[in-house]
């Protein structure tokens, strides 16, 4: 989400690796879960403001009552081309089990999302949600989506 401006590790034109720009964003905005074993949305929200961007925290609220709503949230977000950063529960997609992973959004179809920085390009829309919903963690990372803008 940096990139395209300028931003951070990509800052006068540089084209980092993303292994090393996540090193670099780490430095100066790291993890702010326990023993730094990963970032929240609070985190990853406080990172992109400090970059500029406006941004807005959206999830499903207890039980997931608002799946439905804060897909469309995020939908229409994509849809007027902004990457939408969500938490994914990477242990059912491939990866360890009660592992949680951000993954950026591009396109919501009836039947797959389009994604980047996550193990599949596509996925399934069922799988998405199941994945997205992240069961072992907080409710407020249950459908948990980064909106953020930058003018």
């Amino acid at each position: 989400m940096l990139e395209p401006y300028a931003l951070g590790p990509y800052a006068h034109g540089a084209q980092p690796s993303p292994e090393i720009a996540i090193s670099q964003l780490m430095s100066t905005h790291p993890p702010d879960m326990p023993f730094r074993f990963g970032t929240t949305a609070f985190g990853l929200a406080r990172m992109l403001r400090d970059h500029g961007f406006t941004v807005r925290l959206v999830h499903s609220s207890w039980l997931g009552r608002r799946r439905e709503a804060t897909l469309a949230q995020v939908t229409h977000h994509a849809a007027a081309g902004w990457p939408v950063p969500v938490c994914l529960d990477d242990g059912l997609l491939g990866g360890r089990a009660f592992e949680a992973h951000w993954a950026l959004v591009h396109d919501v179809q009836p039947d797959h999302v389009t994604l980047s920085l996550a193990r599949s390009r596509q996925l399934p829309l069922e799988q998405f949600l199941e994945a997205w919903n992240c069961r072992h963690l907080p409710y407020t990372h249950n459908h948990c989506a980064v909106l953020a803008e930058r003018w």
